[in-house]
């Protein structure tokens, strides 16, 4: 698990081998933690905020409250939302563009290559 401080109050975790990433955030109304994808059974979601608490990342009372989908005053509210896996747009931009600037100067140094090859063979 890498752990991320995004800002007071909201943390990021990453699971590797559950290929989820998973955001804590301290707010007024209790915890929210946001899950990219449904992997956690119950029992590990218990373990999960126990671990929270026991490394402070969040208050104390939230250990014995019960882990729900809902809203719930001081408590934990646990959701999967899919949109922590969605890139910014001006990310895939970028990407794009790198990945069209590197296939673009690999053919032209295969072109070089090709013509070299045909000018230099007797």
């Amino acid at each position: 698990m890498k752990i991320a401080a995004a800002t007071p109050g909201r943390f990021e975790f990453t699971f590797p081998e559950k290929d989820t990433l998973v955001v804590v955030e301290n707010r007024d109304t209790g915890v929210v933690i946001r899950a990219s994808r449904p992997t956690f059974t119950a029992v590990q979601k218990a373990a999960f905020v126990r671990h929270l608490v026991d490394e402070a990342f969040v208050p104390e009372p939230v250990r014995t409250r019960e882990i729900s989908t809902r809203p719930a005053p001081g408590g934990v509210q646990w959701l999967i939302d899919e949109s922590l896996l969605n890139l910014p747009e001006w990310v895939l931009s970028a990407s794009r563009r790198h990945g069209t600037r590197l296939v673009a100067g690999c053919a032209m140094i295969g072109i070089v290559i090709i013509v070299a090859g045909l000018l230099l063979t007797p």
